[in-house]
């Protein structure tokens, strides 16, 4: 009995699909857009307070301390970029009251990024691609001169200023 219903049901749709007249047609369009974003420039700092004296790797002749980070970030990018990072010191360490002596020190970019390149002390030059993409690196300091002995303890300060620009 099964046999028989499906065999009347499937013949009932076959020769509905044949003998069916085709009324009209109509197309619908899908439309889309993906949206690049304008490359943007970040940059974090550790916020680390760094023993100026005890510290080996701040020292002139240590490795140096990460004290912050950049990014450079966009989507969906049609031409190629290519940029330039300064990065310089804009405020030696200074006493936190403003009295006293003030110390240099250097800053250092890492990057293992192919596409970033240095061109010269604190300056970087960055190749982006089309698409997505995502560069960045670290930012080191270390002192230029060991503290002296007689230096005031407290706490100091200093500015690293990162600027970036189109080229």
């Amino acid at each position: 009995m099964k046999k028989i219903l499906v065999m009347i049901l499937l013949v009932s749709v076959v020769l509905v699909s044949v003998f069916a007249e085709q009324v009209g047609t109509g197309d619908i369009s899908v439309y889309g857009k993906i949206q690049s974003s304008a490359p943007a420039f970040s940059v974090t700092e550790t916020g680390t307070v760094i023993d100026l004296i005890d510290n080996v790797e701040f020292q002139p002749t240590g490795a140096g301390i990460t004290i912050g980070s950049w990014e450079l970030k966009a989507a969906y990018q049609l031409d190629t970029g290519s940029y330039t990072l300064a990065y310089n010191v804009t405020k030696e360490l200074t006493y936190e009251d403003g009295t006293g002596d003030t110390y240099s020190f250097k800053v250092m970019s890492n990057t293992t990024d192919a596409d970033i390149t240095s061109v010269g002390e604190g300056i970087l030059n960055i190749s982006t691609p089309t698409g997505s993409f995502t560069k960045g690196g670290s930012i080191s300091a270390k002192l230029i001169d060991a503290i002296p002995s007689d230096a005031k303890s407290g706490n100091y300060e200093g500015v690293v200023t990162l600027t970036l620009t189109t080229n």
